[in-house]
């Protein structure tokens, strides 16, 4: 037990901490999903310095002086302790409000403490900080600390605590708790449909989405790995992890990774079939089989009927396709919202308005703030311009790029070598289908979503094996010669 819990213990706790918004979002504030964070954070960071996990025969002592090293090196860790630096001080530059001058009678907004630097509202502080946080913990010990049946059982966690989320908020709606039904988009205190729910995109439901394609290839990693004895318990928490994503995604998302699951299950079948016996196959067939069992009776027994009649109605009225996909008036509320957003992000394009400033401001432009909280029909990427100008924007794409050169470097290196491949698909499919949400609405900025995504396509990148003697020139990706036959 010793040895299972040092080998898969720090998966184990990156996938939970991945998972963390995910779990509370519909039952605690933001500033308490904020520090649940740093405190898991804290935990994994010791974790990943003190007991990281061990490969084939490693002692601990060379684990931890493997791990230390490959962190030194690695430039990504020195962009998120650059990151965080900046997060933290545009944290403690808060006080943008709105206020009320009596001498020009008029209701105006008051800049943060420091007017040069990026600043936020105050009920924004924390989060956007401790987002950077669990991303630096949760992608450094993804990159440079989990072998190959490590990362195959972060993503057997993820899809696991993201089922166990998922039938808590179920059950919360079940019982009428006002925060869990308004994730789900359901009216408070009534399992009936709110009229004003019609949304496109959520990062609740693409988070989900995301976690039942790990889940997915996890089922399938987990026969490369010969863990048979878990193959029916996972295929209930992969079946949890669908429940999520037909309770608290939009019909149009639960057809979107509906069909991208059965898409990433025929894939890994193939990929089975090629590299393992066609036993193999037909029992994986069979696990997903069964995982569908779990949403089938939820929706049957507990989810109210005008939630399965839209998704029901979205589906079967696909002839009118695209004209179904957006809801009534979406283009119009869409072009007018990024129309405000492009003027506010030009009053300041270097540091933005602040983080949680756009509702203010669109409230004193004498626009109509309903329907703009999150999802919003707006273009996020313009939100993201217009709240935090154009060094936020850097600060976001900065370390993903970055692992986008990483992933491509790794998969030259490691031409014509063994790569669990459902894996790498994972994470670049994940990132992908994120940016392109991106342009939709603005769930692309919510913690929930990017922890997620992040992690996997971390996960991508260091799926590459690479020989020992190109070590010392990666930029701390942890490679080893032994990874591939692990």
């Amino acid at each position: 037990m010793q040895t299972f819990i040092s080998k898969y213990g720090l998966a184990a706790h990156l996938a939970l901490l991945a998972v963390t918004p995910l779990f509370l979002s519909p039952f605690c504030a933001e500033a308490t999903i904020a520090v649940a964070m740093m405190w898991m954070s804290a935990v994994g960071l010791l974790w990943l310095l003190l007991e990281p996990s061990r490969r084939n025969d490693e002692m601990l002592h060379e684990a931890r002086i493997r791990v230390s090293g490959a962190l030194v090196r690695d430039p990504l860790l020195w962009i998120f302790m650059g990151l965080a630096v900046f997060a933290g001080l545009r944290a403690l530059n808060g006080g943008i409000v709105r206020i009320y001058d009596p001498g020009l009678g008029k209701w105006m907004v008051d800049g943060p403490s420091c007017s040069f630097w990026p600043g936020c509202v105050d009920g924004s502080r924390l989060m956007p900080f401790s987002v950077v946080i669990a991303l630096a913990v949760v992608i450094e010990g993804c990159r440079v600390a989990l072998g190959k049946s490590a990362r195959i059982a972060f993503a057997a966690a993820a899809s696991i605590a993201a089922a166990v989320a998922a039938i808590a908020a179920v059950g919360a709606c079940g019982f009428g708790c006002e925060s869990a039904l308004g994730a789900a988009g359901l009216e408070s205190g009534s399992w009936e449909l709110a009229a004003s729910s019609a949304r496109l995109i959520s990062s609740t439901g693409c988070a989900y989405g995301v976690c039942v394609l790990a889940g997915v290839v996890a089922l399938a990693g987990l026969f490369e790995c010969r863990w048979n004895r878990l193959l029916l318990l996972f295929a209930v928490g992969l079946g949890g992890a669908e429940a999520g994503l037909f309770f608290f995604s939009s019909p149009a998302e639960l057809l979107f990774f509906a069909v991208l699951a059965l898409l990433f299950a025929i894939g890994s079948a193939v990929y089975l079939a090629l590299t393992l016996r066609s036993a193999d196959v037909f029992k994986f067939i069979a696990m997903i089989l069964i995982s569908l069992l779990v949403p089938v009776m939820l929706a049957v027994c507990i989810a109210p009927p005008d939630m399965v009649q839209a998704h029901g109605a979205f589906v079967m009225n696909m002839a009118d396709f695209p004209k179904n996909l957006f809801p009534e008036g979406f283009w119009e509320r869409r072009a007018a919202l990024s129309g405000y957003a492009a003027d506010f992000w030009r009053e300041a394009p270097w540091k933005g308005a602040g983080i949680g400033a756009f509702p203010i401001r669109l409230w004193l432009a004498g626009a109509s703030v309903s329907g703009i909280s999150s999802p919003a029909p707006l273009n996020g990427w313009w939100a993201l311009l217009s709240e935090r100008g154009l060094i936020g924007a850097l600060a976001l794409a900065v370390p993903f790029g970055f692992m986008c050169y990483s992933l491509a470097r790794r998969a030259i290196l490691a031409f014509g070598r063994h790569v669990f491949l459902p894996l790498v698909a994972l994470g670049v499919v994940g990132l992908l289908a994120t940016v392109a949400a991106g342009f939709v609405e603005t769930s692309i900025l919510r913690a929930d979503l990017m922890l997620v995504v992040g992690a996997f396509f971390a996960l991508a990148a260091s799926s590459f094996p690479v020989p020992r003697r190109k070590a010392v020139e990666e930029e701390g990706d942890s490679e080893e010669s032994t990874e591939g036959k692990e």
